[in-house]
């Protein structure tokens, strides 16, 4: 019971206000773009922000030599204890057996609850392109060590409460709880990319937890192991003219039960000017929704490229129906991402990218 209230704790309040449902959505805007997140796992907004968090088979896929990225989420500011993700990875392109393959390394770190649950994630990313025509698929593997803590120096068990008196300060008396542990972890997952005419498509599917790692702070051998993450992805960069275009992406991911839908698109500008060092602007917008229970959020943001800097700033407009406690307040997110050097491999039959 024990092991149960610490890994609920946060969220036991938030439970109790998801009765009410949305039952109409009035639009979807031209500018929507929808992700999927679970609770289970650290998610982000900016998916196109966070290429290795996504997919595996993202490692090295883009025409850059090195590219870092580095993403900072904030949400639920309207209550005590705010959740904070930090990303950082690194990824980068190299030739072997005359194809393109890809190196990386990925590091996450959550606080929740006031800090008193801490996440910290370390992976490594290895990736391999073959070729056919103007196809390429990205095979990628993800392997990991997750670590996680609490500090129990302010919760409060059942059996801390003498209801006589509404003491809240008996002893602690808890036995058999860890405030920590570990796990090995696996993630895999497969990326398509082509050129169709004027237009550049990527779909992608990867499988996170392939190791079934187990998570309990009370008893290891009570508790049942993560269940498979499951997550499609895609999306396609149309040019609408020399200074317009568009790019359309999409996720849907399932893991024990639970499924969250992402789908919206990208407005890009390109300035087109030797004054300025801008080149480019974007806007985007997002739906994130669970298809099963109502929508949760619709992400507004925007951002510009500088001298190989992609910097976004997107904030989380909570529709949920915990709108009414914050007051639709979701979280905001910043992301940077450094893109160095091009990419450049032996082969012919390549097909030509810009991602």
């Amino acid at each position: 019971m024990a092991g149960t209230f610490i890994k609920l704790f946060m969220i036991s309040d938030c439970k109790k206000l998801l009765s009410l449902k949305i039952v109409n959505l009035l639009l979807i805007l031209l500018f929507c773009k929808c992700a999927v997140i679970f609770a289970q796992d650290i998610h982000f907004s900016q998916i196109q922000s966070t290429p290795l968090v996504l997919n595996p088979a993202n490692t090295g896929s883009s025409l850059s030599n090195v590219r870092f990225t580095n993403d900072y989420r904030s949400q639920w500011q309207r209550i005590d204890y705010p959740y904070n993700t930090l990303m950082l990875a690194i990824d980068g392109s190299f030739t072997l057996l005359n194809r393109q393959s890809g190196i990386g390394a990925m590091m996450v770190h959550d606080q929740s609850s006031g800090n008193y649950l801490n996440v910290d994630k370390f992976f490594v990313s290895l990736s391999h392109s073959v070729y056919y025509r103007n196809h390429r698929l990205i095979l990628g593997v993800q392997p990991g060590f997750v670590a996680k803590k609490y500090s129990n120096e302010n919760l409060v068990f059942g059996n801390q409460f003498d209801p006589t008196s509404e003491d809240y300060s008996l002893p602690f008396s808890e036995t058999g709880l860890n405030e920590d542990f570990r796990y090995i972890d696996l993630n895999a997952g497969v990326l398509w990319q082509s050129r169709i005419k004027n237009l550049k498509t990527s779909a992608g599917f990867s499988i996170n937890h392939l190791t079934r790692p187990v998570e309990s702070f009370y008893n290891e051998n009570d508790a049942d192991p993560l269940p498979l993450k499951y997550t499609l992805h895609g999306g396609v960069f149309i040019p609408l003219n020399s200074r317009f275009a568009l790019n359309p992406q999409g996720l849907i991911s399932y893991t024990g039960g639970g499924r969250e839908f992402n789908a919206g698109t990208l407005l890009d500008y390109y300035p087109q000017t030797d004054v300025s060092p801008i080149q480019k602007v974007f806007a985007l917008s997002a739906f994130r929704i669970n298809p099963v229970k109502n929508f949760d959020a619709f992400i507004v943001g925007a951002g510009a490229s500088v001298a190989g800097f992609d910097v976004c700033v997107s904030y989380d407009l909570n529709i949920s129906s915990l709108r009414k406690v914050s007051n639709f307040q979701g979280g905001y997110e910043i992301s940077v991402v450094y893109k160095a050097g091009n990419s450049k491999t032996k082969s012919t039959d390549e097909p030509c990218f810009m991602l």
